[in-house]
């Protein structure tokens, strides 16, 4: 039962309060928040679904931050399949209910939505499930959105010192160009 605590406090934390590309591939993964089993997560959709969201529902009452709905988002490949086959799948409409004041919501905000309904469906056997799947997943998350903790399935802050050190070792601020004579 602590992988249910674990992914039930992971995943509530994030939906109650609304990563590591360390070698991006060119393309819409060079763009990408997250890439999940090889599928990106695009910025722009992560952007998309924190501004539809934060002004799209009258139920709002507190903002979503990108990071939460990359989160989301990524959990969300195996939340919403796992919740489908349970019999208790979560419908565009339910999303587009809580989306009452944006006419044509996106596709990232009502994925995003409908995972946060679906975490509230699942049964300890659908939880389990999903938690052995997300921890056995090819998850990387670009820095600016966190990191991921394998063990606990949370995705927090990026602790990783991302300067370079010159040959001295003290860090060294990226070179600026030279101004036009």
């Amino acid at each position: 039962m602590a992988s249910k605590r674990v992914l039930t406090g992971t995943l509530a934390a994030v939906v109650a309060a609304t990563g590591l590309l360390t070698g991006c591939d060119q393309g819409s993964q060079s763009r990408a928040a997250a890439i999940v089993d090889g599928q990106p997560i695009l910025e722009s959709d992560v952007q998309t679904a924190a501004r539809e969201f934060n002004g799209g529902s009258s139920q709002v009452t507190q903002p979503v931050q990108p990071a939460n709905v990359v989160s989301l988002l990524t959990f969300g490949r195996y939340v919403l399949p796992a919740v489908q086959q349970s019999g208790k799948g979560v419908s565009d409409d339910a999303a587009r209910k809580l989306l009452d004041k944006v006419e044509n919501p996106s596709r990232s905000t009502l994925d995003f939505v409908r995972t946060a309904l679906a975490l509230n469906s699942m049964d300890p056997a659908t939880e389990e499930k999903v938690v052995q799947q997300l921890k056995q997943a090819d998850i990387e998350l670009n820095p600016r959105y966190g990191s991921l903790d394998r063990k606990t399935l949370q995705i927090g802050p990026e602790t990783r010192n991302w300067l370079v050190a010159d040959a001295a070792g003290a860090p060294s601020p990226a070179p600026t160009p030279a101004p036009a004579p």
